[in-house]
C-alpha cells in the first residue's frame, strides 16, 4: 500500500510552513504560542462589522478583531451558513447575513471560545465552542522531540517541492542525509540530489510530521513468488491543529521506503489513532505518547514473529471459506468489521502480489488497511485499522 498524506503535504506547503526537522519546526510554532491571546466571550456580546473592507469581529470594548480564513470559514459554521458564498459579498453585506445568522441560530448565552494573534492589531485565529480543548503545537513537537530525536528518529530527505522554487535552504543532499532503504531505494535521495526543507510543516492552524527510524529494522521471509526477504522500516506520522482545524492523530506502521517526494510506498501493519479536542486532551495524549514511545523502542523481534506467522496462517482454502473464516474472527474478537469490508480487504489482496497468498491472515490484514485508507472518514479508517492489527494478534 502507498500511503500519499506526506507527498500532500511536500507538494503544497509553501516555504514559511516548511521545515528541516521537529527542532526549528518547534521554534516557529513556539512563537505562534507566545503572540496567542485565548479569551471567552458570550455570543450576545458580539458582532460583525466591516473594517477597512473587510469582515472584523467586535465585544462590547468595540476593538476589531480582523478573522484568518479559517476563522471567517469557522464563524460562519457557528452562525449555520456556508461561507464560501459570504466570501464572494462584500463586507458590508457579508456582515448583515452574518448578524442576522448569529442572532437567530446562536443562543446568546452560549459562550465562544476565541484564540487571536495579537502584535499591533488583533488576527483572530480561531472561533471555537467552550467544549474545545486546545493542545498546542509547541507542546506536541517539543514532545516529539525530546522523545523520539534521542532514539534515532528523523525526518526522511525530499526532492525540492515545486510549490518552494527559490527557497534559500535548498542544497546537494550529503552522505549523512540519505537513507540507506535496502533493495527498494530506486526511487530514494541519493548523495548530489537537491533536496530542500521537508517532513514537519507548521502553519497558524495545523502542523503534520513524517518521522522514520532508519536503524530499525525489519526483515521478514520472502512471499511465495518473491525471490528475497523484505526490509521494512518504522514509520509515524503525527497530525494536530490548535485552533480546531483537525484532530489530534497519527498513524504508525512500516513500510519499505520513502521516495524523494515522500510518498510511503510499501505501507504494512498501519495503525492510526485520532484524538478529538474536546475534554482533557493532554490526559488522552499522553497515553498515546507513550505507546508512541514503547512503538519507538520496542524491538521488532516480536513483530517479525506476529507477520511470519500470519504469513503462514491460512483461513480457508478458496475465497469462500475465507470470508466465512473472517467473518467468524470478527464476530468472536468483535472486530467490528463489515461483511463489505471484509469482502473488499480480499478483493485487494487477491490483486495485490506482494501481500503474498490471499487465503493468508497477512494478506486479509493487509488488504484491511488499503481498504480503510480509501475510506473518507476518520472513524471508520481508525476502526478497520484497528480490526487488522487485532487480526494479527488473535491469530498470532
Amino acid at each position: 500500500m502507498e500511503i500519499f498524506k506526506a507527498s500532500n503535504q511536500w507538494s503544497t506547503r509553501p516555504a514559511d510552513e516548511t521545515f528541516w526537522g521537529l527542532g526549528d519546526a518547534r521554534q516557529a510554532a513556539a512563537e505562534y504560542r507566545a503572540t496567542a491571546v485565548e479569551f471567552e466571550r458570550p455570543w450576545s456580546d458580539l458582532r460583525v462589522e466591516a473594517v477597512d473592507g473587510q469582515v472584523a469581529l467586535m465585544g462590547k470594548a468595540g476593538v476589531p478583531a480582523h478573522l484568518t480564513h479559517y476563522a471567517f470559514g469557522q464563524l460562519a459554521r457557528h452562525a449555520a451558513f456556508p461561507a464560501d458564498p459570504l466570501r464572494t459579498l462584500p463586507a458590508t453585506l457579508a456582515c448583515q447575513v452574518l448578524n442576522h445568522k448569529i442572532k437567530a441560530t446562536i443562543p446568546g448565552e452560549r459562550t465562544a471560545a476565541l484564540m487571536a494573534h495579537q502584535n499591533g492589531r488583533m488576527l483572530l485565529r480561531a472561533v471555537t465552542s467552550e467544549r474545545y480543548a486546545r493542545y498546542w503545537n509547541a507542546d506536541l513537537l517539543d514532545l516529539l522531540d525530546r522523545r523520539m530525536t534521542p532514539d534515532g528518529w528523523r525526518t526522511a530527505p525530499a526532492r525540492l517541492s515545486p510549490a518552494r522554487r527559490g527557497d534559500p535552504r535548498v542544497r546537494p543532499a550529503m552522505e549523512a542525509d540519505v537513507i540507506n532503504w535496502g533493495t527498494a531505494s530506486a526511487l530514494a535521495i541519493k548523495v548530489g540530489a537537491t533536496i530542500g526543507p521537508a517532513g514537519v510543516y507548521v502553519s497558524d492552524h495545523d502542523m503534520f510530521a513524517l518521522l522514520v527510524r532508519p536503524d530499525r529494522t525489519l526483515e521478514i521471509p520472502a512471499v511465495p513468488g518473491s525471490s528475497q526477504p523484505t526490509r521494512l522500516h518504522k514509520f509515524a506520522i503525527i497530525w494536530n491543529s490548535e485552533v480546531g482545524d483537525r484532530s489530534l492523530g497519527g498513524m504508525t506502521g512500516y513500510l519499505d521506503m520513502v521516495c524523494g517526494n515522500h510518498i510511503l510506498w510499501g505501507a504494512r501493519d498501519v495503525t492510526e489513532f485520532s484524538i478529538r479536542h474536546v475534554g482533557e486532551v493532554e490526559a488522552k495524549f499522553r497515553n498515546v505518547s507513550l505507546t508512541l514511545r514503547r512503538y519507538a523502542d520496542d524491538s521488532v523481534s516480536e513483530d517479525r514473529a506476529r507477520i511470519v506467522a500470519a504469513q503462514t496462517k491460512v483461513l480457508g482454502a478458496t475465497k469462500d471459506d475465507v470470508l466465512e473464516a473472517m467473518l467468524g474472527i470478527n464476530a468472536k474478537a468483535r472486530l467490528g468489521l463489515s461483511q463489505g469490508a471484509v469482502a473488499d480487504a480480499y478483493a485487494v489482496a487477491e490483486r495485490t502480489p506482494r501481500y503474498g497468498d490471499p487465503h493468508t491472515v497477512w494478506a486479509m490484514s493487509q488488504g484491511l488497511t488499503e481498504v480503510s485508507q480509501s475510506t473518507d472518514y476518520a472513524g471508520e479508517r481508525i476502526k478497520i485499522d484497528r480490526a487488522a492489527g487485532r487480526l494479527l494478534d488473535v491469530t498470532f
